[in-house]
């Protein structure tokens, strides 16, 4: 038997430095201050003449944030010309919607920045008025604002009633501000209604916001894939993000979503790598299961990018009703390569792809080029994979003791010639030899090599983004069983000065190859 050994080694882009980022991050989402980490994210963007909206747009897909505004609102009728070199969100939004008299705030989910006119400032950031009195009879009130459940609210305007002094909630809803007794404090937010306090000897003390449900109705959210108001959007979307994927080292995307999504069931028909899936969301619609040469009826329909991709096994016919039970088409995408998977179910998959999304609609997409300093990313990792436990069976010596006993209960004498064409495994085999089936046929040992390489940088206005991987699989079943894919991607975007020239090239090509 030929031994292989093989040295392997995992170089990824992990140090303590990015450690310690980590535990901070986890600690950040704890305390609800992700608002932070949404307004610090560094992006470069250019645009010429355009309206708010546009600009707005144009934010959302640089910084990968969400908006939430009401367009007859903010309804600005001056063009919009910007252009941001490695400046964080805060930054921009500040330049464009703060001098427009425009707040802004992150919502709870510290995903959402929600938008909103404040009527009382007509001009300019909010500065503190100068004070037209004695010193000693001017005051610091400080406190914290919280929704109905006890959690703070950062990002709340707090304005002086008839001024434009005032201050914001930090990231623990916390506020101080100066101001004389017998003032009234207005304290907005977007989704809870405005609430009203007067200022008296009390210089500490807690605001508790309610929330507007009125709003719902008027609010656009901007996903990036659509807009569509709050209240008319009528179907049911699940996704995961590429931060999910990137945990688990799963050779097909579908295996990612194996109990993470309502409402979509997935089961692996096979362990053996490429192998088939049966996916079904919301259930079974079609009698037509795909067993044999029969197509299956309830596949869903799959897009990369907006583009429709196969739902049938690109495996050839003798391999996939073997050893891949089918295979799945998915196999032959790197997860490596996917930004985001979205799952539309019901009114929204039959509403936008009809028929074709009768059974669903899987859109995947994947990663692409970003405006930053040129940044090199590889991955090498090495894996082994072995069964886990193997099931306790009689060894020979055991065997042969079991069935002696047999026969002195049934009264046979082992020596008596009457009985031996009964017993041939006690006369006529070899009663010294073992093998240990279960080790012989699934006691293998299989390696697992995944290797990513990218290289991803530019300007604000042509980013790039290449690279390539190669992933090998082997199985612990008997002989040479491998499965290959390769895998390469080129994104390349540019976009002119005065943004009226976009150009996006994508390309991804992948190649699998299953060795029995």
């Amino acid at each position: 038997m030929k031994k292989i050994f093989t040295l392997s080694c995992t170089l990824m882009k992990i140090c303590t430095t990015q450690g310690l980022i980590a535990i901070l991050l986890t600690g950040i989402a704890m305390a609800h201050t992700n608002h932070a980490q949404v307004l610090d994210r560094v992006v470069s963007l250019s645009v010429t003449d355009a309206s708010l909206d546009e600009t707005i747009h144009v934010i959302a897909n640089q910084a990968q944030v969400k908006f939430a505004y009401s367009p007859e609102q903010l309804s600005v009728q001056d063009k919009i010309t910007f252009r941001a070199d490695q400046k964080t969100v805060r930054e921009i939004l500040d330049e464009i919607l703060v001098t427009r008299s425009i707040h802004y705030a992150v919502q709870n989910d510290g995903l959402t920045i929600s938008l909103k006119r404040i009527a009382s400032i007509r001009q300019g950031h909010l500065q503190p008025r100068l004070p037209t009195v004695e010193k000693n009879s001017r005051t610091f009130y400080s406190g914290v604002v919280k929704d109905v459940i006890g959690q703070p609210l950062p990002g709340v305007n707090i304005l002086i009633k008839g001024t434009t002094n005032g201050t914001t909630t930090n990231g623990s809803g916390e506020f101080s501000i100066e101001a004389q007794e017998g003032d009234r404090l207005v304290f907005s937010f977007i989704g809870f209604t405005t609430q009203e306090i007067n200022l008296a000897q009390q210089t500490s003390f807690s605001v508790t916001l309610l929330e507007e449900a009125r709003s719902l109705g008027s609010v656009t959210v901007n996903a990036g894939y659509y807009e569509v108001s709050r209240k008319e959007q009528t179907g049911n979307i699940s996704s995961i993000a590429a931060a999910e994927i990137e945990k688990q080292n799963v050779n097909n995307p579908l295996q990612a979503l194996q109990g993470r999504l309502t409402g979509v069931y997935i089961q692996q028909t096979t362990g053996v790598p490429g192998g088939g899936f049966n996916i079904q969301i919301r259930g079974q619609n079609s009698l037509r299961t795909g067993t044999g040469t029969t197509v299956n009826g309830n596949l869903p329909l799959y897009l990369i990018d907006g583009i429709p991709f196969t739902s049938e096994s690109l495996n050839s016919a003798s391999i996939s009703s073997t050893n891949l039970k089918g295979g799945n088409p998915l196999s032959t995408i790197n997860p490596n390569d996917i930004e985001s998977i979205e799952v539309l179910k019901d009114a929204d998959a039959t509403a936008i792809y009809g028929s074709r999304g009768a059974n669903g609609v899987v859109l995947i997409t994947t990663k692409k080029a970003k405006a930053g300093s040129t940044k090199v990313n590889l991955q090498l990792n090495h894996g082994i994979s072995q069964v886990a436990r193997f099931m306790e069976l009689l060894n020979t010596p055991q065997y042969l003791a079991m069935r002696k006993e047999a026969l002195v209960n049934d009264g046979i004498s082992i020596d008596d010639p009457a009985y031996t064409p009964m017993m041939p495994d006690l006369k006529a085999w070899d009663t010294t030899r073992y093998t240990d089936w279960q080790k012989l046929l699934i006691g293998n040992t299989g390696h697992i090599t995944n290797a990513n390489v990218s290289v991803s940088g530019g300007s604000a206005n042509t980013q790039f983004l290449f690279g390539g991987a190669f992933y090998r699989e082997t199985t612990v079943f008997r002989g040479d069983n491998v499965f290959l894919r390769g895998s390469g991607k080129l994104n390349v975007n540019h976009t002119s000065d005065n943004g009226k020239l976009r150009i996006k090239f994508s390309q991804l090509h992948h190649h699998q190859q299953w060795n029995s």
